[in-house]
């Protein structure tokens, strides 16, 4: 399933080793995907999950993860069940232990590779590193990245409350701006979204000019 070979993924053997941070998580077969859910704490909605007996009713389990903010991961989950109709989301009762249900292709998701230019002291550094771990440049890239973004989770929420304020609106809807700006169908540059959200607070702070003016004739 090419929407997943790029996430992060443990198998549901090993879910202790999920991270313990708010993300989305899909649990699929090589060519099922079963579930799709969210929690503020990974790690710790898999030690009893609900659907836990019903998985380990089909072989080859992995849970795929995306670590998200906690605001957006029930947009991120609902998006991925009407999109996909996961089998066991869609299940209305019971599903008996085993039953093979028919399989559900994914359509392929777009491969989005990002590149910068790097001091040559530090490319080389890191091209041994690469060579080093026995990872590919573009893996380790990736590692990298997971664990800045892991580790400065509170960072991110944190500016994004900062950012959403200065332009004068909530959390969740600056998240869903970005996103849609990188991954919806009209795409937009940092720059073009800036300039629209800049646009937003004009017409906001115009808005309330107009309404705190006077009426024509009023004492």
């Amino acid at each position: 399933m090419k929407l997943l070979k790029d996430l992060s993924s443990v198998s549901l053997g090993d879910r202790a080793y999920l991270p313990p941070a708010a993300g989305v998580y899909i649990a699929a077969t090589p060519d099922q995907l079963l579930y799709v859910g969210q929690s503020a704490n990974m790690r710790d909605r898999w030690i009893q999950h609900h659907k836990l007996d019903r998985l380990m009713g089909f072989s080859g389990v992995r849970l795929y993860y995306l670590l998200a903010p906690q605001g957006f991961c029930g947009q991120l989950e609902s998006a991925l069940i009407r999109q996909f109709a996961p089998l066991l989301n869609e299940s209305k009762g019971e599903v008996p232990l085993g039953y093979r249900f028919p399989t559900t292709r994914l359509q392929p998701a777009p491969k989005v590779v990002y590149t910068a230019e790097l001091p040559i002291y530090h490319y080389k550094r890191f091209l041994l590193w690469a060579f080093s771990d026995r990872k590919s440049k573009a893996n380790l890239a990736k590692d990298v990245l997971v664990a800045r973004v892991e580790a400065n989770q509170a960072l991110i929420d944190l500016k994004l409350e900062e950012v959403a304020k200065s332009y004068g609106i909530t959390v969740e809807d600056l998240v869903d701006k970005v996103i849609q700006a990188d991954l919806g169908p009209d795409k937009k540059t940092a720059a073009q979204l800036e300039a629209e959200l800049e646009k937003l607070v004009k017409k906001n702070s115009d808005d309330e000019v107009m309404g705190s003016e006077p009426i024509n004739g009023a004492s």
